[in-house]
């Protein structure tokens, strides 16, 4: 292998060829090296977003060869030569952008991408192997013909790359490989004309009415008494010439039968016509180089080896005969071998090329004009908060390249989440789900902001507890965007009803309708968190999730002890077993273990009593949660991992008795209480999802538990829900789509209030309604009934 010799800023600045091998014969015009203007490259930013998109999405730590597609125009302007511009399309198939591109004058150039994964790697490269590589695929496309029927693979391209997607800067060099054949082709500069108003009208004619290939053949012919000009693929080049040296013989004898001098008004020649991106007169660009070697290895020249070239140049939109250069050409001997030449016919097999003869030249200088690569950074030209959305977006994206390929990140991203409590474990929830990539906060709270929360509640600070506080829900909004302003959260300040709190007569319509605000902002979210301070307070946003069937995940906190639960699904969601047969369970009894199926219990199942006032009558440190401060960032993170792990669900494999599978919208995956057996995936990408877990600081101990609905629940049961709704005792209830009338909703809206003012003015009334109070009764009976009288005092 050669190594180019890009470093010669002679060569690499005009790509000047070596001296030809033998001198011109007597009487010949002059002539010299033909030298050729290098390809300048011209990158979108956009080209570099999407490749900073397709590394992070699709490439990962791929260093394989990618097709891009460049595209460049003849010159249109006096000075600036056209480069080959990059932007976002050059990843999609051409066709795709083939039309656009044709109707504003663009040309493709095929090419390879090779994005490396460290800049160590960059500097290190084989580009000799790189370059060597794409000349041999040139020239097999010369030997082949390919090139005659697609001249696009005769201005390839390749660019090596590397993203640093921390800072956004691209690291990049450009190749437009070129063969340099063994002797240089000459040009002379005595013969360079300009073109003619008449060809170059058939030229703009044959742009407009074609979709032409950027070079192309053209004969120019006198043999009927008229001038006639014809365009043809290059394909049919070897026939032109031929026609063009048999039309200038029979014009030659006829003036030596005649005795008359011919007419050198009567035009004969074929030119390779080419749309030249060079606004140079005096040279040609670089994409007429590997022409001119697809010239010498297919062309037949004659025996003058000459051939004249037809450099199209434009302005203002239209073929300029002023800009339009003829060069003509002179290949000396040598320039590819006889023997070589004599093997090229297009019957031939060239699939066995191995080696090409030539070596590559073309790697593109950098701004200063030495051999080395160009830097593009966008970091310093994109706005900080796309920036910010950018750098959090890379952490995520990054596990799906070796860790998690199957991660839903765009499931997690679009996840809208309502915390009612803004609290220390507000806080913790808020600042992990924000690290997971979700955008979407509302913050539900009354309190404001006292001295003692900001060293405990990370999302506020000392200045907004001074001047009485800020109110906690719109601080913690607030704040959050201060620390990503990427994400969108709203804070709404507003008390959360409680059973055990009565409502004045005076304040009916306003807690009535804070509980409406609640529903609403309810169903405008994909999960809840509850994260408030007392038992009473996360009753109504539990009996409001399993009303409308909305993901409701709990966390609550000890001295040295924290739970985190999932509530299971709305009481609308088909039964099923608790166990399913080949998951982990046998006909009789389930083994240990062993994952539940059946709709879950919430925060409240496992009472027997109703949820009251539990701040009357109580010492300071039993009105403040008081807490082991390290508690409530363990418990956040783990109810935010709840809920990703959660939102990872992709349907449940268990199948009902008649074999169809259970396709609720919302059903949830099985709650495991410990890690899924040998040879068993688990249900998520992320792992397992339990019902509950239950930590102890003091021991350093964490337990998985999974219980089912408690039919008798004061918050989440089928009775508790229908009371709510409104609906009387042997109603049936209507599917959402259903219409209702005036008169049944008003009555059902008035049923509702008048239950929940019952159950904010006296506890005992859920436990009345759902049968906890007759399951008292019993439990009172029953324990009367199996004492012997014999211990105890007689009252």
């Amino acid at each position: 292998q050669i190594r180019p010799r890009a470093s010669s800023s002679r060569e690499a600045a005009f790509g000047a060829m070596s001296d030809p091998s033998a001198p011109p014969s007597p009487g010949a015009p002059a002539t010299e090296v033909l030298r050729f203007e290098p390809w300048q490259s011209a990158v979108d930013p956009t080209f570099w977003a999407e490749l900073a998109r397709r590394k992070l999405d699709t490439f990962g730590l791929s260093e394989d060869s990618v097709p891009v597609d460049a595209q460049f125009a003849c010159a249109t302007h006096k000075e600036v030569s056209s480069p080959a511009q990059l932007d976002r399309r050059a990843f999609e198939v051409w066709s795709a952008t083939a039309g656009d591109a044709t109707a504003s004058g663009r040309m493709r150039m095929p090419g390879s991408l090779r994005n490396v994964n460290t800049f160590e790697r960059f500097k290190a490269f084989d580009r000799v192997a790189m370059q060597n590589e794409a000349g041999l695929e040139l020239w097999r496309s010369v030997v082949s013909g390919e090139a005659l029927e697609d001249p696009s693979l005769l201005v390839p391209f390749l660019v090596l790359t590397f993203a640093d997607l921390k800072s956004w800067t691209f690291s990049y060099w450009f190749c437009f490989p070129a063969l340099k054949t063994s002797a240089a082709v000459q040009t002379a500069p005595s013969l360079r004309k300009r073109v003619d108003d008449e060809l170059a009208e058939s030229l703009q004619n044959f742009l407009d009415q074609t979709n032409p290939a950027f070079a192309w053949a053209t004969r120019v012919s006198h043999e009927t008494g008229a001038r006639k000009i014809t365009h043809a693929p290059l394909t049919e080049m070897n026939a032109m010439l031929a026609a063009c040296r048999a039309a200038r013989q029979r014009k030659a004898e006829k003036s030596d039968a005649d005795g008359t001098d011919e007419d050198d008004d009567s035009e004969e020649n074929v030119y390779l016509s080419f749309l030249d991106p060079c606004s140079n007169p005096d040279h040609p660009g670089w994409a007429l180089r590997n022409i001119t070697t697809l010239a010498a290895a297919r062309f037949d020249l004659g025996d003058d080896r000459r051939l004249s070239v037809l450099s199209v140049r434009k302005r203002t939109g239209r073929v300029s005969s002023e800009h339009s250069v003829v060069f003509e050409l002179v290949f000396p001997e040598g320039t590819i071998s006889e023997t070589r030449k004599k093997r090229l016919s297009i019957d031939s097999d060239f699939s066995d090329t191995q080696v090409c003869p030539f070596p590559v030249v073309g790697w593109e200088l950098n701004p200063k004009g030495r051999a080395g690569p160009r830097r593009a950074d966008l970091g310093e030209s994109m706005d900080p908060t796309r920036l910010a959305i950018a750098a959090a977006e890379l952490n995520l994206k990054l596990m799906r390249w070796r860790l998690l390929p199957d991660l839903d990140l765009k499931k997690i991203a679009e996840t809208r989440c309502l915390i009612v409590g803004a609290g220390t474990l507000g806080c913790a929830v808020a600042r992990c789900l924000l690290g997971w990539g979700v955008s979407s906060f509302t913050f539900v709270d009354s309190g404001v902001v006292s001295f003692s929360n900001p060293v405990r509640q990370s999302l506020f600070e000392f200045k907004d507890c001074l001047d009485g506080g800020k109110l906690k829900a719109e601080a913690a909004a607030a704040n959050l965007k201060r620390v990503f302003p990427g994400v969108e959260a709203v804070g709404v300040t507003m008390s959360v009803p409680m059973p055990g709190h009565p409502v004045a007569s005076h304040d009916k319509a306003r807690v009535l309708g804070d509980v409406s605000k609640l529903e609403a902002l309810v169903k405008e979210h994909d999960a809840v968190f509850c994260l408030t301070d007392t038992r009473e307070s996360r009753w109504l946003p539990t009996l409001l999730c399993a009303a409308n069937d909305t993901t409701l995940i709990n966390a609550a906190l000890g001295f040295d002890s924290y739970l985190v639960m999932r509530h299971g699904a709305g009481v609308s969601t088909p039964r099923r077993a608790a166990f399913v047969k080949g998951k982990g369970s046998s006909d009789e009894l389930p083994k240990t273990g062993a994952p539940r199926f059946d709709r879950l219990g919430c925060y409240f199942c496992n009472d027997v009593m109703a949820p009251g006032d539990s701040t009357r009558d109580r010492t300071l440190d039993q009105q403040c949660t008081v807490t082991r401060p390290g508690l409530a960032p363990i418990a956040g993170a783990l109810a935010a991992e709840m809920l990703v792990a959660l939102r990872q669900w992709r349907g449940d494999e268990a199948r009902d008795a008649s074999g169809r599978s259970d396709t609720t919208e919302n059903a949830q995956p099985p709650a495991h209480v410990g890690a899924p057996g040998v040879g068993e995936a688990p249900p998520t990408a992320l792992g397992i999802v339990p019902h509950q877990i239950r930590g102890h600081v003091s021991s350093y101990a964490q337990t998985l538990f999974a219980a089912p609905a408690f039919d008798k629940c004061t918050a989440c049961s089928r009775k508790v829900v229908r009371l709510f709704r409104g609906l009387e005792e042997d109603e049936d209830e209507e599917s959402p789509e259903s219409p209702v009338c005036e008169e049944k909703k008003k009555r059902r809206a008035d049923a509702r209030d008048a239950f929940l003012l019952a159950a904010f003015k006296d506890p005992t009334f859920l436990e009345d309604a759902t049968g906890l109070t007759a399951v008292h009764r019993a439990a009172d009976d029953a324990e009367w009934l199996g004492s012997d009288g014999s211990d105890g005092d007689d009252f």
